[in-house]
């Protein structure tokens, strides 16, 4: 009996560990911020003329993350059709209210959330037809 007391109170500091970590990083604000800017990301790519990946047909949202440490402040992955191709994405917000800024990062097909076999493989394919991931982030807001 006197196990189960350790682990029950283990658990329990485990708990209020894990708990005051997400509220001193601020975790539900930069969340409820997040929930705010994803409906707009798919705005923000297709109004800009100055895509890197061509003119922008379309906009798929696939979904968003916030990470528990705060750099960057939250993530919307999404996927555009181009007229060079499918571009998978992933948007980092950071900063809060109208000061944040949002910067554009091409990612591999692997790492794009809930797509399907074939929007993989016409994601490489966009790739390579555009000759290689683009390293460089692309500025969308700020």
């Amino acid at each position: 009996m006197n196990r189960l007391w350790w682990w029950c109170g283990g658990v329990v500091g485990a708990v209020v560990l894990v708990t005051g970590y997400l509220i001193a990083t601020d975790f539900p604000a930069r969340s409820d911020a997040l929930a705010a800017h994803q409906p707009g990301t798919c705005g923000l790519l297709t109004a800009g003329a100055n895509a890197p990946y061509g003119v922008v047909a379309s906009c798929m949202m696939l979904g968003r993350r916030t990470p528990p440490g705060g750099d960057p402040d939250g993530t919307v992955f999404v996927v555009l059709e181009t007229d060079r191709g499918p571009v998978a994405l992933r948007v980092e917000y950071n900063g809060e209210g109208d000061a944040y800024t949002a910067d554009a990062v091409e990612i591999p097909a692997y790492l794009a959330p809930g797509i399907s076999g074939d929007l993989g493989n016409r994601i490489k394919d966009g790739i390579n037809q555009r000759g290689g991931l683009r390293a460089e982030p692309w500025r969308v807001h700020g």
